[in-house]
C-alpha cells in the first residue's frame, strides 16, 4: 500500500528561463483538485514563493494557482481578464508516494 504523496514547487517573478534573476512570489494560492473537482488541499507560497501540499492520497490532480491580478505569466498568452485573480493550470500531476517538485510558476508585474 503506497503512503501520502507530496506535490511542491514555487511561484517566482522577473525570472529568465535560467531562473537568473528571480524574485519568489508570496502569497498565491495553490489548488490540488482530484478527478471528480473536489478540491484534495489548498496551501499559499511563502514568503520564499515555496508552497507544498502534503498528505495526498495517490491519484491524479489538477493543480491551479490562483495568481494576483498584479501579475502575468512570464511568458505566453495573458489568460487575466480583470479581476483581482487569474487561475494558471501548474499541471494535471499523477502521484504515488514519491515527492514531486513541479515546474516553478513564472510571473511579470503587470
Amino acid at each position: 500500500m503506497q503512503g501520502p504523496a507530496q506535490l511542491s514547487g514555487r511561484a517566482t517573478s522577473g525570472a529568465a528561463p535560467s531562473g537568473a534573476g528571480s524574485v519568489p512570489v508570496a502569497d498565491v494560492a495553490v489548488v490540488a483538485s482530484d478527478v471528480l473537482g473536489r478540491p484534495a488541499g489548498t496551501t499559499r507560497t511563502g514568503a520564499d514563493g515555496r508552497w507544498r501540499l502534503d498528505g495526498l492520497a495517490p491519484g491524479r490532480y489538477l493543480v491551479v494557482a490562483v495568481v494576483p491580478a498584479a501579475y502575468r505569466p512570464a511568458e505566453g498568452i495573458d489568460p487575466w481578464l480583470g479581476g483581482p485573480t487569474w487561475t494558471a493550470v501548474l499541471g494535471i500531476v499523477d502521484v504515488a508516494s514519491d515527492p514531486i517538485d513541479l515546474v516553478d510558476l513564472r510571473l511579470v508585474p503587470r
